[in-house]
């Protein structure tokens, strides 16, 4: 298994919008992708409107090819580019240690 985590800030006035596009990124991939297991979004602070994305693939290779070359991914960078502060990423890195059987 494979994760991956990035943490974002929303622009003020684009939260709704993040928000709603993010379902469906989330959902896309998860659907679209054969080795997506899954695909969270979690708020780390309202105040400061940042969030980080967990991202689960079968191994790195499943990430590697099946998400970046996507068809949906260039939805992802409309909306980063329309909704997030920046050039969208605060912080990324790989999941080391994951207690999950």
């Amino acid at each position: 298994m494979f994760q991956l985590w990035s943490a974002v800030q929303v622009k003020a006035d684009r939260v709704e919008e993040f928000l709603a596009g993010m379902r469906e990124h989330a959902a896309r991939c998860v659907e679209q992708e054969p080795g997506c297991l899954g695909f969270q979004v979690v708020e780390l602070d309202a105040h400061e409107r940042r969030y980080a994305y967990l991202e689960t693939y079968t191994d790195r290779a499943a990430f590697a090819d099946d998400h970046g070359n996507s068809p949906h991914f260039g939805f992802y960078r409309e909306l980063a580019a329309r909704v997030l502060v920046g050039d969208g990423r605060l912080e990324t890195g790989d999941v080391i240690i994951d207690g999950a059987k």
